[in-house]
């Protein structure tokens, strides 16, 4: 749909939530802000990627091999 500003606010609101299990919201916001690709997204990008991957939280994986390349 390409509703990156909506994605972003509803993925911010997820990651908020403490009581899952697994909580894939600053991972899904890194996500957005890439294929939304405006001047600072990248680097806002990089930070949730880099906080995905310090806290272990959902999708560490695929941060980690995308702060590789």
């Amino acid at each position: 749909m390409k509703d990156y500003d909506k994605a972003l606010m509803e993925f911010d609101q997820l990651s908020q939530l403490k009581h899952l299990h697994s909580n894939p919201g600053y991972f899904l916001m890194a996500i957005t802000l890439l294929k939304r690709n405006k001047e600072g997204d990248r680097n806002k990008a990089q930070v949730l990627l880099e906080k995905v991957i310090g806290e272990n939280l959902s999708g560490r994986k695929e941060a980690e091999k995308w702060l590789k390349k």
